[in-house]
């Protein structure tokens, strides 16, 4: 607007009026040609080449990145409620390429002298032997056993470290402990039970002084450690 105004000023400056009526000179004819080609372009600023059109209401976009830590853990470490006893490898039961899955051991025996349970009754289903079947076999002896101090109740009664899926460990699970047994820690020289039942009147144990395996009456005494999976 200031412009338009100056430019209006020097175009009513150059201006002769004779006998009321506006006549110019040659020169004031080319330079109010020119004023008013300047003036008609800076009152329509869409005729100026480059111009950049004004944008209404603009939208503004924003992304957000979520990223996922994935923990990898080891043998030994503690965790998951306990620690870390074993880490599922390929060609085990259960394992899955690109996860962690395995056994979380109490940090300590749950018991230093417990039975098996039901001497001469055949638990049906506690026969699980391979990993992954120790659960089961825990919840098939809590169903046909009703003694409450029996090795698996013990197990499967058990909250710990914010965790209450604990169970007695298979045959093959408890040889996982006894292989993994200094990383894990706290087990004495001595047998501890397994959740396999071999008969009527035997379950599986191991020795952890020499780590043969075995079976024993279900009503003898033994040391009990409890797991969960994750």
């Amino acid at each position: 607007m200031k412009t338009q105004k100056r430019l209006l000023n020097l175009k009513t400056s150059i201006f002769s009026k004779v006998t009321g009526s506006i006549t110019y000179s040659s020169r004031a004819k080319k330079i109010l040609t020119n004023i008013d080609s300047i003036n008609y372009i800076t009152s329509d600023r869409s005729n100026l080449v480059g111009s950049t059109p004004a944008i209404e209401n603009p939208t503004t976009t924003s992304t957000t990145t979520t990223t996922t830590t994935v923990i990898t853990y080891v043998v030994g470490d503690s965790a998951l409620g306990g620690k870390i006893a074993y880490i599922l490898q390929p060609g085990d039961p259960g394992y899955i390429s690109g996860e962690q899955h395995g056994l979380v051991a109490t940090t300590n025996d749950i018991s230093t002298g417990a039975s098996w349970g039901c001497q001469g009754t055949l638990i049906s289903g506690a026969d699980g032997i391979i990993l992954g079947t120790g659960n089961q076999n825990t919840i098939d002896i809590m169903t046909g056993c009703a003694t409450s101090t029996i090795a698996a109740r013990r197990c499967g009664d058990l909250v710990q470290g914010g965790f209450s899926d604990w169970y007695l460990p298979s045959k093959d699970e408890l040889n996982k402990l006894y292989i993994n047994r200094v990383a894990i820690g706290n087990f004495v020289s001595d047998d501890y039970w397994s959740s396999t039942e071999d008969s009527s009147t035997n379950a599986n144990i191991q020795s952890f002084a020499n780590g043969i395996p075995g079976v024993s009456n279900k009503s003898a005494f033994y040391y009990v450690r409890a797991v969960r999976s994750f």
